[in-house]
């Protein structure tokens, strides 16, 4: 048992000190969270931990061993750098275009707004290199070490990786939706507009790394 708490407890640790760095799906959660309500952040991990749990299941089986590092790095940096370029650009158009409002008022939401945003979180991670890369070479370290104690390691693992994320993230989204009554339409379009730059920089930098790997 104690075994079992420490897995927990170290994974947390690990997870919460990850989600805490900058990066696309922070904000693609911030961009959202005025729009969507305090339940964006759980929504978007939702997809997270659905890609993620198909990761370690993947790794489980022992994908990772026939991967060649350099290609598949070089790949993930191309394909996701322009996944996020082009969800940079699909973020900034209609602020540019005044198409964002701050409603929040559930009717006035589209039909499977939630489910969209499970989807999104799902893409934005697949869209991010780092992800990928961090689970088949740092990631499977901690996977095969919980291993030792069995089924319930794993679970464990995994429990309290996913936990930390949506404990951040809901927190965040949280905040978002509360301070949405002091920012104006204005300032919210710029927002959304500072986090979709963000997204395409990097997305830029993604295609930069690619290239600069297969040259």
């Amino acid at each position: 048992m104690t075994a079992l708490v420490l897995i927990f407890a170290g994974s947390f640790v690990a997870a919460f000190s990850g989600a805490l760095m900058p990066g696309p799906l922070l904000f693609y959660t911030i961009a959202k969270s005025a729009r969507h309500g305090a339940a964006t952040g759980f929504l978007v991990i939702l997809g997270h931990a659905i890609l993620e749990l198909l990761t370690v299941t993947l790794l489980l089986f022992g994908i990772h061993a026939f991967l060649n590092r350099a290609a598949f790095e070089t790949a993930m940096s191309l394909i996701g750098g322009a996944l996020l370029l082009g969800m940079g650009v699909l973020m900034i158009l209609p602020s540019l275009r005044n198409r964002v409002d701050l409603s929040v008022d559930e009717r006035s939401l589209p039909a499977g707004s939630s489910r969209n945003l499970v989807v999104s979180g799902f893409i934005v991670s697949l869209s991010n290199p780092y992800f990928l890369m961090w689970w088949l070479f740092i990631g499977a370290g901690y996977l095969f070490a919980a291993l030792k104690s069995g089924f319930p390691g794993v679970v464990c693992f995994f429990a309290g990786h996913i936990i930390a994320d949506m404990a951040w993230y809901t927190f965040v989204s949280y905040g978002v939706h509360k301070g949405r009554r002091f920012i104006s339409p204005f300032l919210y379009r710029a927002l959304i507009v500072s986090c979709g730059v963000l997204i395409m920089a990097m997305g830029l930098y993604f295609l930069y790394h690619g290239l600069d790997l297969s040259g």
